[in-house]
């Protein structure tokens, strides 16, 4: 394999030639006016040009199937952390009166990796996708733990200090609170069936096998 910098070099002086050919034929361009000698030169130039692009296309491909698959690699380690089980839950669980502590670990967990990730997929969409996921994330767990805290027991509640009974002014407060946090909820399930989507078109050419549910 041809190294990097000696292909690029290759690549400018194949262009430079090109260029200077058809200045030196003449410029600005007189077909009539010009000399077979200055067009044989000019005709190698371009030749030696369109050669290495043909030659480079082999590696142009192989950069771009090491693309894909850095980015399937990378969605199966994101496919770890909104396993199944987070998925079922961010779908079908209703935020209720208490929820199991760890019930939101996965969106946690992504959300931390999400803000310290320093290398964004290579497709420019799975990337905006997962951006747009990821904030809706952060958006849903501000909300649902701005309201619910820890009651000691393994779970989080709306309840303060597990008292059992709360004002009816205070309540209905709280449930359109709930129904805030629920629409967000949704927002954040429906940005993750949207990323999958995308992501499961653009990595169709991907060698490596992206985990299912």
């Amino acid at each position: 394999m041809i190294p990097e910098h000696p292909k690029k070099l290759a690549r400018i002086g194949a262009i430079l030639s090109l260029l200077g050919s058809l200045i030196w034929i003449q410029w600005p361009l007189n077909l009539e006016e010009v000399s077979p000698a200055a067009l044989t030169i000019f005709m190698g130039c371009l030749i030696t040009w369109v050669a290495i692009e043909i030659a480079d296309l082999p590696n142009i491909d192989k950069s771009r199937q090491n693309e894909v698959n850095q980015d399937a690699e990378k969605l199966n380690f994101i496919l770890k952390k909104i396993d199944f089980q987070q998925s079922y839950i961010l779908k079908n669980y209703a935020i209720e009166t208490y929820i199991e502590q760890p019930s939101y670990d996965g969106l946690k967990e992504i959300r931390t990796y999400h803000d310290e990730d320093r290398f964004p997929f290579h497709n420019k969409e799975m990337q905006k996708a997962f951006d747009e996921f990821c904030l809706s994330v952060s958006v849903f767990l501000n909300a649902l733990y701005g309201l619910y805290t820890a009651d000691g027991r393994g779970n989080i509640t709306w309840r303060p200090g597990g008292t059992e009974y709360v004002p009816e002014t205070e309540y209905e407060l709280i449930k359109q609170e709930i129904c805030i946090i629920t629409d967000k909820k949704v927002d954040c399930s429906n940005k993750w069936d949207k990323f999958l989507i995308i992501s499961n078109n653009a990595l169709k050419g991907s060698t490596i096998r992206i985990e299912k549910y």
